[in-house]
């Protein structure tokens, strides 16, 4: 029990600066997957050293997220100051928030158990770019276009193929 204590004190402490956001997870995730029975010292290098090691692979993912936050907290906040243009609905937002939390959990548990290559994480990060467009898509573009019809499909097509490149890489 102490070491999940000073893993989420180290996980917390790593996580500060947001854009180390993702290598916190995956060493989070790293240290937990093994079952520690050593002691504190050992779990602190173990973390350094998967946050170190898993860095440049979980910063691609970690700066898809945190734009998709600032877009979502810029197109919120106009909401609830009463300015029209807005991206989504708020439900929407929440909606696909919650697919991309699943999604980010899925992507820094693989880059820890199995040191997935860069190009592997750059496809799913273009993956939830595509499914970020979709929902902006079903909102803004008319549907009975064939131009808008022919964008939509065009993403959802190179989105599905990211993910299964991702996956088979």
């Amino acid at each position: 029990a102490c070491q999940l204590i000073v893993l989420g004190f180290l996980f917390l402490f790593t996580s500060i600066p947001l854009i180390t956001s993702g290598a916190s997870l995956t060493a989070l995730y790293h240290c937990i997957s093994r079952g520690h029975t050593q002691t504190s010292a050992h779990i602190c290098r173990e973390y350094f050293s998967a946050f170190k090691s898993n860095f440049f692979q979980s910063l691609a993912p970690t700066i898809l997220f945190l734009c998709y936050g600032a877009t979502m907290a810029v197109d919120l906040s106009q909401v609830f100051t009463g300015k029209n243009g807005n991206l989504l609905p708020p439900f929407l937002w929440m909606v696909i928030c919650l697919v991309l939390w699943v999604l980010a959990n899925y992507i820094f548990a693989v880059i820890s158990h199995l040191r997935a290559s860069f190009p592997a994480v750059l496809l799913f990060g273009i993956t939830v770019v595509g499914m970020v467009l979709m929902g902006i898509f079903a909102k803004k573009l008319d549907g009975t276009k064939v131009k808008s019809n022919w964008i939509e499909q065009i993403t959802n097509a190179i989105a599905q193929g990211c993910f299964l490149l991702g996956v088979f890489n």
